[in-house]
């Protein structure tokens, strides 16, 4: 069952949050569904139209969300269900995350989009090589 799942957000180090960050994790609600009550766990469906039919109740359910090390998330951001947002990006405020976020972007808006990088490509590059965030 969907509801056995175990939800949950992971974190990484150096990770500085602002206040009324929204993190929506479980169950999505897909339209294209017969319904959005998880009823086919039993396999109703299959009893009702037979095994044959086209019609799906396999619904994606997000269950985690990882923030990366040396992430800036602003004030008042949203982030939805199985979104990875990369080391060292940065969320402006009032964003909604619905995709993942590439290492050291910014991403502003709803939905949030890469605005620019912090750093060009080769400086990326080596501090994501270099793991500082895992130093003493």
């Amino acid at each position: 069952s969907i509801f056995e799942q175990n939800p949950h957000v992971l974190i990484g180090r150096f990770c500085s949050l602002a206040a009324k960050i929204n993190f929506l994790i479980g169950g999505n609600h897909p339209y294209k569904n017969v319904s959005s009550f998880p009823f086919d766990d039993d396999g109703i469906i299959n009893k009702v139209f037979g095994s044959g039919t086209p019609i799906s109740c396999n619904r994606p359910n997000h269950y985690q969300v990882v923030v990366g090390h040396d992430v800036w998330i602003g004030n008042d951001v949203t982030i939805l269900g199985g979104v990875k947002i990369g080391n060292g990006a940065v969320i402006g405020a009032n964003a909604v995350v619905a995709k993942n976020i590439p290492p050291y972007a910014i991403a502003v808006g709803n939905p949030a989009r890469v605005v620019k990088y912090r750093f060009d490509a080769e400086t990326i590059r080596k501090l994501l090589a270099v793991k500082w965030w895992n130093w003493d």
